[in-house]
């Protein structure tokens, strides 16, 4: 059995033995099941995730991926993409057009990721939060959140849209229209003064406007 829970069979005579001799037990049942070999490309799934369940009922052949085939995104925008990415994952939608984000026009540009923020800047933020989630959680900022959604018109080239978060936190926040409970919560915490000079920022550039009850310095 391999590590990560795959059985292996003695076969030396197959086509697809390693160099020890064995072969994957998937692939002699899904081989038997099917009456010829799995071909290069083909791809044998286990319909309940369990790797060392290895019972007909329970395999299922995926046919080759096909790199070239184009498709219309399904958000309606009328881009066109390859169906497989370059990774070989099957998508729907263009990158920054998916449902749970919404619709804004084009990929999101790299500029928008954390990696692309000013390292002087990022040192400066992390710094100011104590290298912790903006929003309270307590755990260590791992990645970075848009304040004001990218999908909803939010920007890291303004000052104040990029706060530190924990991967967790930016997943559940993702893209909610309704950011002063967020806020409302980081000011609540430990690095509420932080928060202050973000909300000051995001307010000078018109990006927000101030909840009625939330004031600077309050």
């Amino acid at each position: 059995m391999t590590s990560h829970g795959y059985v292996l069979v003695k076969a030396p005579w197959h086509r697809g033995a390693d160099s020890r001799g064995y072969v994957y037990e998937h692939r002699l049942i899904m081989e038997a099941k099917l009456g010829r070999e799995v071909v290069t490309g083909e791809r044998i799934r286990h319909i309940d995730r369990d790797p060392g369940n290895n019972h007909p009922g329970n395999l299922e052949i995926w046919g080759a991926l096909n790199r070239s085939k184009v498709i219309q995104c399904a958000c309606g925008c009328g881009e066109s993409m390859t169906e497989i990415d370059p990774a070989g994952r099957k998508r729907r939608y263009r990158s920054g057009h998916n449902g749970r984000r919404g619709i804004r026009p084009g990929a999101r540009p790299s500029i928008e990721t954390g990696a692309y923020l000013k390292k002087d800047e990022r040192e400066t933020i992390l710094d100011d939060f104590g290298g912790l989630c903006a929003y309270d959680c307590g755990n260590v900022a791992g990645a970075w959140d848009h304040l004001i959604p990218w999908s909803l018109g939010g920007s890291f080239t303004r000052a104040g849209n990029a706060v530190p978060t924990c991967t967790p936190c930016n997943l559940r926040k993702s893209n909610d229209p309704d950011i002063w409970p967020w806020i409302d919560r980081g000011m609540a915490g430990r690095h509420a003064s932080a928060w202050e000079n973000i909300i000051s920022l995001a307010l000078s550039w018109g990006d927000l406007e101030a909840d009625a009850g939330w004031k600077v310095g309050a």
